[in-house]
């Protein structure tokens, strides 16, 4: 005679391997999400005059006061929007340890 746990066991080896649903991601990998701190930035960096470079402060000042989001999501979102080839960045003349930013044309693009 059989425990029921050997039984328990051969019944789950006789049934057949499912295939893992593929799923939905909402926050598929590349994709800015609509009201995300990256879009607040990108909006923002659009809607100054073309080829005008801001400076990281200001970028950070501007996001905390319209959406109220911290300093740290505000430079995760320009290294990423950096890394998309959607803004370009350059040493600011009074310390080259500090960046000014500026939306590069793919960038205007994608937001039209």
């Amino acid at each position: 005679m059989s425990s029921p746990l050997d039984w328990t066991a051969r019944k789950l080896i006789s049934y057949p391997p499912t295939a893992k649903p593929a799923g939905y991601n909402p926050r598929a990998c590349g994709v800015i999400l609509q009201g995300s701190t990256t879009d607040v930035v990108l909006q923002l960096l659009c809607a100054r005059p073309a080829g005008r470079w801001t400076s990281n402060h200001l970028i950070e000042a501007a996001v905390l006061a319209q959406v109220g989001r911290a300093a740290g999501t505000v430079r995760w979102a320009l290294v990423y929007l950096r890394q998309l080839g959607l803004v370009e960045a350059s040493g600011d003349n009074r310390n080259s340890r500090y960046l000014r930013y500026r939306v590069t044309p793919k960038g205007m693009e994608l937001k039209r």
